[in-house]
């Protein structure tokens, strides 16, 4: 991992962005510490104020106290730990920038981080300066963010969150607080499988991620309700060992969903 520093040092180049914004907050969720330990050194020479840690789930109150305004997620080796699943828990608290730092880098697994909500991913070796700098970057656009979009349409699916209010084929869904809550975090991610941490990290909560019985059942009830205003097969589908998708197609293939087990490391 020293090669990270010698890929950008070795040809003379400083580290420091050259043009560098007010300081902020950066979370590095480190399971490498000497990879870490680069990260760290990097950003606060760049005049950013840095914390880190490895564990999350235990830490969420120091994490949440923090207010990290970006994350580093270092997928470096982990362990036996599943980073799709680790992207899917630090979005499930976090909604500003997340960067993926891997040295797994095909196709499938860069897509595939991004549909779970990276919203950059460095592949190693890379040169500490475009690290700062895609950083910078992303922390440009985030400060001045879209605002949330009050529909949201997925194939004959219409959510008005406003009025928190679905519709299938033009007739209403009845729908539960709860079960509303689920239908728009699938609906923001169509075609992509939501972890059930996930979903019940963003409608009930952090401590209830083990509930999830109480999430089948309200599945159950969402798609029993669809069925009766619309003549459609269930549209949402359950992915083992990932979660559920709302799709009005097909799921994607094997090949596009995952790397491949032997080929990478962010296979699941």
């Amino acid at each position: 991992m020293v090669e990270l520093e010698l890929h950008a040092r070795g040809r003379g180049a400083d580290p420091r962005p050259t043009a560098r914004l007010t300081a902020t907050q950066i979370l590095i969720l480190d399971h490498h510490p000497m990879v870490g330990y680069i990260f760290r050194q990097t950003l606060i020479d760049a005049g950013h104020r840095v914390e880190s840690t490895e564990d999350t789930q235990n830490e969420t109150g120091k994490v949440l106290e923090y207010a990290p305004d970006c994350v580093i997620l270092n997928l470096f080796p982990l362990c036996g730990k599943r980073p799709f699943n680790l992207i899917d828990e630090t979005r499930s608290w976090f909604q500003g920038p997340i960067i993926v730092v891997s040295e797994a880098c095909s196709e499938s697994t860069r897509v595939m981080a991004f549909r779970r909500g990276a919203d950059e991913y460095l592949c190693a070796p890379f040169g500490l300066r475009e690290f700062t700098a895609r950083m910078d970057a992303l922390l440009r656009r985030s400060s001045h963010p879209s605002p949330p979009l009050d529909y949201l349409k997925v194939g004959r699916l219409l959510i008005d969150r406003a009025a928190r209010s679905a519709f299938l084929n033009g007739q209403e869904l009845q729908l539960t607080n709860k079960e509303f809550d689920i239908l728009v975090c699938l609906a923001k991610n169509p075609g992509v499988a939501v972890s059930a941490e996930t979903l019940l990290s963003q409608v009930w909560g952090a401590s209830f991620i083990h509930y999830s019985q109480t999430l089948r059942v309200h599945i159950s009830n969402l798609r029993r309700k669809a069925r009766s205003v619309s003549a459609l097969p269930d549209f949402i589908r359950s992915v083992p060992s990932n979660g559920y998708i709302l799709a009005f197609q097909q799921p994607p293939t094997s090949p596009d969903r995952f790397a491949s087990p032997s080929a990478d490391l962010l296979s699941t």
